[in-house]
C-alpha cells in the first residue's frame, strides 16, 4: 500500500516526524506493508516552484493508496519577499490551539488503512480565520495593511481549490462521490473559505456528487465507517486522525519512544466517559506547553460573552451580575435534569435527531406492515464477506460430483417447503398462489436440471494435440436481486453459480426481506457450507461498498436499466465481471395468417403472469390490420375474466398510472380498466389500450404492470420495424403459420430470444439475456454456468506429459457386446482430476441395430463407416459417412445399420463424471464406465 505524506508547513516538523513514527508503529505491528512517501508543498513550494501544490505532487496523488495532506502557510517559511505574514511563536501556540491536537481523544483502531472508501476531503479553514480577521500574527492585533490580508487569501483559495480538483478528479474514476467534512468549531470563526471553494470545483463536475458534512472535533471517527471512502484526503485533521486513533497503538508498540517524546498513557474512555469528556472538551482549552502559557495562550482564546441581565438580577458596581435572592418555596420543584439525562417521553424525535432506517415487509394486498428489520451493521457485512471468501476458498476444491448433491438437495427442500415458501411470495410482493407454487416449482427444476448437467457444461474441452480448455470459479459473486420473482431470481443464478465453485453474498429487494431470511434458512438447511451463500440485509446504499470490495469477484443484477447503468458503472470502476438482466418492452407479433384465437388466449398469459410485473413480459402487442379487430376481441374478452394480484408498492401503481393517463391523452383508445382499484391495497386492473403509437408513453417506456398496449400495422415488414423501435432487447414473441417465413423474420428481431408461436420464458435449459439496454451476458443452459467461471487455457510443451500419451487400436482391445449385432470398442478414457471423458466406436453389423436409449450427458455422433438410420426423439434422420449428429441429455434415441449387408462403424464421444445408459423398454440404467472398465486411462 502506496502512502503518500504532504505535510505542508502549517503545523511544524514535529507534527510530521510523529506522523511518520505512528505509520511506521503501525505498519510494525500490523505488518501492513506500507511503502510512504513523502513530498514538500506549502510556502516552501511556492518560493522554489511558484505554487503551493506543484505539478509533480498532483500528478502522484492517483498513483498512490492514500494521501495524507497537511495544512500550507507555516511561519517557519514566511515569504517576505512577496508580502507575506511574519508569524512568531505566539501564532505556533494560536495555530496549535486550533488544531486541536491531542493524543487518544479516542479509542484506537487504524481501519483507514484497510478498508474501501469514498473520495473525503477534511479542512479546518484556519488560513480563511487569518486572513478574513486581517489578523497579525505576532500581536494578535489587526493588520492595518489590507493588501496584506488579501495576500494571505489568495494563497489559502489557491491552494484549497487545487486539492479539490483532485479529490474530484479522483472521484471520476471511482464512484462519483466527495464528501467534504468541515469542522464546526474552526468555522464560527472563519467565513467558510474552503467551504466555498469546494463548492466553486463542485460547479465544474455535475457528474460527480458533493456531500458536505460538518463535524466538531470528534471527526477522527468518521474513519471508523471505513465501508463509506476509497481515499481519504485531509488537511489540518490528519494529526487529529492519526493522534487520535494510533498513539495508543503506537503506545504499545514502542513505549519507550513514547515516554522519551514526553506523552503520557491514556486509560482508554468508556462510552459514557468519552461523551462527558467531549463535553468538557468543549469548553476547556486544549493543553498549551508550559513555555507558552501565559499572554500568548491567552490570545487564541475567544472573548469571554457578557451575560445579558437576566429577572431577577441586579448589576453591582463592579460589573458583576448577581442573582437577588428570594425566599425558599415551601414546595420547591424538582431539580431539572442535565440535557443529556432528560428522557422524551412522547417517543418522537427531535428534529435534531434521525430514526434508525428500518428495512418493512409490506403486504401489498392491504398496505399493513408485516414486520420490520434493522439493516446489518457494517461489522456484520464485514464478518458476512470474511466468512464467505473463506468458505468458498474451500468450497472451490470440492469436486463437481459432490458440489452437484448440494443442488439437489435444495430442490428436495424446496418441494417439500412449496407451500410455505409459496405463501410467504404472496404475502410481501402480492402474486396469486398458485403461481407463487409454480415459482418454487421452478426452481427445483433449475435446480435438479444443474445436478444432473453442471458436470457436462463445466467438462474439460480438450483442443488437440496439446491443449485443454478449464472452467474454475472466480470467487464470490455478489447477487443484487429483484422482488417480483423473489425466489426464482436467487436460484436461477445460485444453482449454476454454486455448481461452478463460487460463493454467494445476496442483496434482496428490500420489500422482500422476509424471503430473503427463508432463503438464507433454506440453503443452510440443505448443508451448504457455513459462510458460502450470505444474504445480507442493508439498504441500497451499501452496494457501491460491496462492489467495490476486493473480496467481492463478480457482480450479477436484475433490476431496472437505470440501476443497471450505475452497477455497471460501478463494477466496471472496479474491473470486475458483472451480468445485467434488466428492462423490457417485448413485441409480440401477430401477422395476418397467424392462428389468431390461439395467438390471442397466449398474448394475455404472456402480458398479465405475475400481473404484469415482470421483464419478458410480452408489452407491446404488433398485430397486422388485417386480422386485428379479431384479435383485440379475443384480447379483451380474456382479459375482462382476469383477476390479478396487487401491484408490488404503491409507488409503482402511480408511475403505471401515469403512462396510462399520459397514453390516452395521446390519442390511445381506452378499451379496458385504466383505473387505480378503490379499497385497501396496491391493485391495478387488467387494462388495455388499442390504436398505440410510437410516441405514447406505453409504448417508448416499459409497463411494470397490468397494461398491454396494442399497435396496428400494414404489414411484416412493418411489424418488425416497430418491433425493434424500442431502446430494449430482451425477448420478442412471433406468431405466423409460415414457418420458412418466421426463419427469414427471426434474424431480423432485436432480442436475447425469439419465440416462434409462443410466449417468452426461461428454460434451464437454455440461456436468457437480452441486448441493448436489457443488459448483457446470460443466465441458465451452460452459458449461464460459465458466466461465473474463469475460461482457463491450459497448454504444455514438449517434455511435458500429454493429454493423451496412449496410442490405443481397436484391433488390440476387447470389444464390450451389446447384443443385436452390435459391439462397442473404447478408444480412450481420460479422466483430469474427477471428469471422465469417454470415446469409442460402435460396430454394426448388417442390418444390426441397438435399442431406444437415454444418457445422462450430451452425445456426439460421427458416421465412420456405412449408412445409418438414426431416431431422435422419435423422428428418424438417415446419415451418410462423415455426418454428425447430437442428442442433448435425456433424449431417447437409437442408431441402426441402414444396409442389410455391409457393416457400419460409428464414433462417439461424450464426458460426465458419472455417465449412464438407461434402456427405454426395460427402464435398466447401467454406468458406462463400468462396461468400460478395460479401457486404458490417461491423467
Amino acid at each position: 500500500m502506496k502512502i503518500l505524506v504532504l505535510p505542508g508547513d502549517g503545523i511544524g516538523p514535529e507534527i510530521t516526524a510523529a506522523t511518520l513514527d505512528v505509520l511506521a508503529a503501525a505498519d510494525d505491528l500490523l505488518g501492513l506493508g506500507l511503502d510512504i512517501e513523502t513530498r514538500d508543498i506549502g510556502l516552501a513550494s511556492l518560493k522554489t516552484e511558484g505554487t503551493t501544490l506543484p505539478d509533480a505532487v498532483m500528478a502522484r496523488i492517483p498513483e498512490v493508496d492514500g494521501v495524507l495532506l497537511g495544512p500550507v502557510s507555516h511561519y517557519d517559511y514566511p515569504p517576505r519577499a512577496e508580502g507575506g505574514i511574519n508569524p512568531s511563536a505566539e501564532l505556533r501556540t494560536v495555530f496549535e490551539l486550533f488544531a486541536n491536537v491531542r493524543p487518544c481523544r479516542s479509542r484506537p483502531g487504524l481501519s483507514l488503512l484497510r478498508a474501501p472508501m469514498d473520495l473525503v476531503i477534511v479542512r479546518e479553514n484556519t488560513e480563511g480565520f487569518y486572513a478574513d480577521r486581517n489578523m497579525h500574527a505576532g500581536t494578535g492585533e489587526f493588520m492595518p495593511d489590507p493588501d496584506l490580508a488579501l495576500s494571505v487569501r489568495k494563497v489559502s483559495a489557491k491552494a484549497a481549490e487545487r486539492v479539490a480538483v483532485a479529490a474530484f478528479e479522483l472521484a471520476r474514476g471511482r464512484r462519483r462521490k466527495v464528501t467534504a467534512v468541515h469542522k464546526a468549531n474552526v468555522l464560527k470563526l472563519s467565513d467558510g473559505l474552503f467551504l466555498r471553494e469546494v463548492r466553486k470545483v463542485a460547479e465544474r463536475y455535475p457528474d460527480v456528487e458533493l456531500e458536505e458534512l460538518i463535524v466538531d472535533a470528534t471527526a477522527a471517527l468518521l474513519i471508523r465507517t471505513p465501508d463509506r471512502f476509497d481515499v481519504l484526503v485531509t488537511t489540518n485533521m490528519f494529526g487529529d486522525i492519526l493522534s487520535d486513533e494510533a498513539s495508543e497503538l503506537l503506545r504499545r508498540a514502542r513505549p519507550r519512544r513514547l515516554d522519551q517524546r514526553g506523552a503520557r498513557p491514556v486509560r482508554r474512555p468508556g462510552p459514557a466517559r468519552f461523551r462527558a469528556r467531549h463535553r468538557r472538551t468543549r469548553r476547556r482549552q486544549p493543553d498549551v506547553p508550559r513555555a507558552l502559557r501565559g499572554d500568548a495562550a491567552r490570545l487564541a482564546r475567544p472573548p469571554r460573552r457578557q451575560p445579558r441581565a437576566r429577572r431577577g438580577r441586579r448589576p453591582d458596581l463592579r460589573g458583576r451580575r448577581h442573582r437577588a435572592r428570594r425566599p425558599r418555596h415551601p414546595h420547591p420543584r424538582p431539580r431539572r435534569l442535565p440535557q443529556h439525562r432528560r428522557v422524551r417521553r412522547s417517543g418522537r424525535p427531535r428534529p435534531h435527531e434521525e430514526r434508525k432506517p428500518m428495512i418493512l415487509s409490506v403486504d401489498p394486498a392491504t398496505g399493513t406492515e408485516l414486520a420490520r428489520f434493522s439493516p446489518q451493521s457494517p461489522v456484520d457485512v464485514e464478518a458476512a464477506l470474511d466468512a464467505a471468501v473463506t468458505a468458498q476458498a474451500r468450497w472451490r476444491t470440492v469436486d463437481v460430483t459432490e458440489r452437484v448433491g448440494l443442488l439437489r438437495e435444495l430442490a428436495r427442500i424446496l418441494r417439500d417447503g412449496k407451500e410455505k415458501y409459496a405463501r410467504l411470495i404472496t404475502a410481501e410482493m402480492g402474486k396469486p398462489l398458485a403461481e407463487a407454487e409454480a415459482e418454487i416449482e421452478k426452481c427445483a427444476v433449475t435446480c435438479e436440471h444443474y445436478a444432473g448437467q453442471a458436470p457436462a457444461y463445466l467438462a474439460e474441452r480438450p483442443v488437440p494435440p496439446d491443449s485443454v480448455v478449464v472452467y474454475d470459479p472466480l470467487g464470490v459473486v455478489l447477487a443484487v436481486m429483484p422482488w417480483n420473482y423473489p425466489f426464482w431470481q436467487f436460484f436461477r443464478f445460485a444453482a449454476p453459480a454454486l455448481a461452478a465453485g463460487n460463493g454467494i453474498v445476496l442483496k434482496h429487494a428490500g420489500n422482500v426481506p422476509q424471503c430473503a431470511l427463508a432463503i438464507a434458512d433454506l440453503v443452510r438447511d440443505a448443508g451448504t457450507p457455513d459462510g458460502l451463500v450470505r444474504v445480507l440485509l442493508v439498504e441500497t446504499d451499501a452496494v457501491a461498498g460491496l462492489i467495490a470490495d476486493d473480496r467481492i469477484a463478480a457482480v450479477t443484477f436484475t433490476g431496472s436499466t437505470r440501476v443497471g447503468a450505475e452497477i455497471a458503472a460501478q463494477a466496471g470502476a472496479a474491473l470486475k465481471k458483472q451480468v445485467l438482466e434488466l428492462g423490457g418492452s417485448d413485441p409480440f407479433v401477430v401477422l395476418a395468417d397467424a392462428d389468431v384465437p390461439a395467438a390471442a388466449a397466449t398474448a394475455v398469459t404472456a402480458r398479465f403472469v405475475n400481473g404484469g410485473q415482470s421483464c419478458v413480459n410480452a408489452k407491446r402487442f404488433i398485430v397486422e390490420e388485417a386480422v386485428a379487430d379479431e384479435f383485440v376481441r379475443e384480447f379483451v374478452a380474456a382479459a375482462a375474466a382476469l383477476r390479478v394480484g396487487p401491484l408490488a408498492r404503491e409507488n409503482l401503481r402511480e408511475a403505471l398510472h401515469d403512462q396510462v393517463v399520459r397514453s390516452v391523452d395521446a390519442g390511445a383508445s381506452l378499451l379496458l380498466g385504466g383505473k387505480p382499484a378503490d379499497g385497501p391495497g396496491w391493485f391495478y386492473p387488467p387494462t388495455v389500450l388499442d390504436h398505440v403509437t410510437p410516441g405514447m408513453a406505453v409504448f417508448d417506456e416499459e409497463t411494470f404492470g397490468p397494461v398491454a398496449a396494442i399497435t396496428r400495422v400494414a404489414d411484416a415488414d412493418e411489424a418488425v420495424t416497430l418491433a425493434n423501435r424500442t431502446e430494449f432487447g430482451l425477448g420478442a414473441a412471433l406468431w405466423t403459420r409460415d414457418l420458412e417465413r418466421a426463419a427469414a423474420l427471426v434474424p431480423r428481431f432485436d432480442a436475447g430470444a425469439v419465440f416462434v408461436n409462443g410466449m417468452v420464458a426461461s428454460d434451464p435449459r437454455l440461456p436468457f439475456g437480452g441486448v441493448k439496454k436489457s443488459g448483457y451476458g446470460r443466465e441458465l443452459g451452460a452459458e449461464g454456468i460459465r458466466e461465473f467461471t474463469n475460461v482457463k487455457t491450459v497448454w504444455r510443451g514438449p517434455g511435458a506429459t500429454s493429454f493423451a500419451p496412449s496410442v490405443l487400436r481397436p484391433a488390440e482391445l476387447p470389444a464390450h457386446n451389446r447384443g443385436g449385432g452390435a459391439s462397442t470398442v473404447p478408444l480412450v478414457t481420460r479422466a483430469v482430476g474427477a471428469r471422465v471423458f469417454l470415446n469409442g466406436t460402435t460396430h454394426f453389423d448388417g442390418g444390426a441395430g441397438i435399442p431406444l436409449h437415454t444418457h445422462n450427458c450430451p452425445e456426439s455422433v460421427v458416421i465412420l463407416d456405412g449408412t445409418a438410420i438414426v431416431e431422435i426423439d422419435g423422428t428418424e434422420h438417415r446419415l451418410e459417412r462423415g455426418d454428425t449428429t447430437y442428442v442433448d441429455a435425456g433424449t431417447p434415441h437409437r442408431f441402426r445399420n441402414a444396409s442389410a449387408t455391409e457393416p457400419m462403424r460409428i464414433l462417439w464421444t461424450y464426458a460426465s463424471v458419472d455417465a449412464t445408459r438407461t434402456i427405454v423398454e426395460t427402464g435398466v440404467t447401467t454406468r458406462v464406465d463400468a462396461e468400460h472398465a478395460n479401457a486404458k486411462l490417461s491423467k
